[in-house]
């Protein structure tokens, strides 16, 4: 009976899981949160219980394709990758046009399933802000379904998933390098609700870009600088947001032959993948949208969430509110004593790039839960599991879809950052003092 209780319990987290994308509604958040607090415990009892790393990495990829065949219900994003690939596929730039302003000129009755597609999107008046390489995958996955709006969305979240199922082998690699390879490990990703959620589930680009900075930092501890490079770059063309890690590599004390193959590589990849960018129309369209998009939406922001609620003490609560417009200043000042703390020695690359991006996600307006789940990677080969804390309890900022119209829960966000803050001091505060060894990875 023994030899059962671990596929038992995995079953158990299938069928929970199933249950989560296939039919709970997004705006039913107390079944989502119910669905996930069990996800979460049976992560972590699987893990503890399980001799078989081999088995927890099946699971794994078992979960994933599970998660890619259900329609995404938690984010809406998917509506707007099939929009652009239908655009593109039809010979339309995504960057010269707002889906309203090809629904009023009338140019989409010319495009299949455009009209079907276009009311179930939720920025109409904004430019497309992905990259290319994003566009390309769903050129693929239109072109491959031909058109069909369910299928084009599984081959997309097929891609992602397979993009996270190599995080999940990277992580293997990197644990047994560093001989930290045990089984909850390996749980705490492989059977993670958050990577399957978001990546197989909703169909989120960040799946490539955390492989892809995985890689990075594997093939640069192996002393592979140009793959290294290259994959930095890889990152870069999915999301311009890891041009930040650029300066973390940089100030590593290596020689200037092995910088010099790092950055050759970086330069290749994300030149050629990002070189349609380099025009007016897709660079105004993007800065344009994205400007938009910081300035007009909050969501699960720490920072901003505070100062909106100091604001009502004040009777001129816009006095309050509007310090938001220096959060990039804090950002860009944060930013840089990591750099500073990097060239000094202080810090190793691997905490470098998560203290860069938990500044940067500190400091930012909007915070959906996948801008968080670089954490869970990165916590996960760094050993430092109270990292991830953050991006499981930032599925409470669903919390908003439970409401008409959307309105963001504050005693939600109260509960993920207290729990978040709690469990960080407490980790804090029984860690041992610093030896001053610097790591390699």
């Amino acid at each position: 009976m023994k030899h059962f209780r671990i596929p038992f319990l995995f079953f158990l987290f299938t069928m929970i899981l199933c249950y989560l994308l296939w039919f709970v509604p997004r705006d039913n958040f107390e079944q989502s949160l119910l669905a996930f607090i069990s996800l979460s415990i049976l992560m972590v009892m699987i893990g503890l219980r399980s001799k078989n790393i081999n088995l927890l990495i099946l699971f794994g990829i078992i979960a994933r394709i599970t998660a890619v065949f259900a329609f995404p219900v938690l984010s809406d994003d998917i509506y707007r990758f099939i929009w652009d690939g239908l655009l593109i596929s039809n010979g339309i730039n995504v960057y010269a046009f707002t889906p309203i302003s090809l629904v009023t000129s009338g140019m989409s009755v010319m495009i299949d399933n455009a009209n079907q597609v276009y009311p179930l999107l939720n920025s109409k008046e904004y430019y497309s802000i992905y990259p290319p390489i994003t566009q390309s995958i769903n050129l693929f996955a239109v072109w491959v379904s031909q058109g069909d709006i369910y299928w084009t969305a599984t081959i997309i979240k097929l891609i992602l998933a397979l993009a996270d199922i190599g995080t999940l082998l990277l992580i293997r690699i990197i644990l047994i390098n560093n001989n930290k390879l045990n089984p909850l490990s390996i749980s705490l990703y492989a059977l993670n609700p958050v990577p399957i959620i978001e990546f197989s589930g909703n169909g989120h680009h960040e799946a490539i870009v955390i492989f892809s900075l995985i890689a990075a930092i594997y093939f640069w501890s192996k002393k592979y600088f140009t793959v290294s490079g290259s994959f930095t770059g890889l990152a870069i063309s999915v999301k311009l947001l890891p041009i930040i890690f650029i300066p973390l590599f940089l100030l590593q004390k290596r020689s200037f032959k092995q910088m010099k193959q790092w950055v050759l590589g970086l330069i290749i990849v994300s030149i050629t993948l990002l070189f349609p960018l380099f025009n007016d129309i897709a660079i105004n369209a993007m800065n344009s949208s994205i400007r938009l998009y910081f300035e007009h939406f909050s969501i699960n922001s720490p920072l901003y969430s505070l100062l909106k609620w100091i604001s009502n003490f004040s009777d001129e609560p816009w006095k309050i509110t509007v310090l938001s417009n220096y959060f990039p200043i804090l950002s860009i000042f944060g930013i840089l004593t990591v750099y500073f703390l990097m060239f000094l020695r202080k810090i190793d690359l691997v905490s470098g790039i998560i203290i860069v991006l938990t500044v940067y996600l500190i400091t930012s307006r909007v915070i959906h839960p996948w801008y968080l789940s670089p954490l869970l990677a990165l916590g996960l080969i760094k050993n430092n599991h109270p990292m991830m804390i953050w991006p499981m309890a930032g599925f409470l900022s669903y919390s908003i879809y439970a409401s008409q119209p959307y309105t963001e829960n504050s005693w939600m966000i109260l509960i993920e950052y207290l729990t978040v803050l709690l469990v960080l001091s407490y980790t804090h505060f029984k860690r041992k003092s610093p030896d001053g060894n610097i790591q390699e990875l």
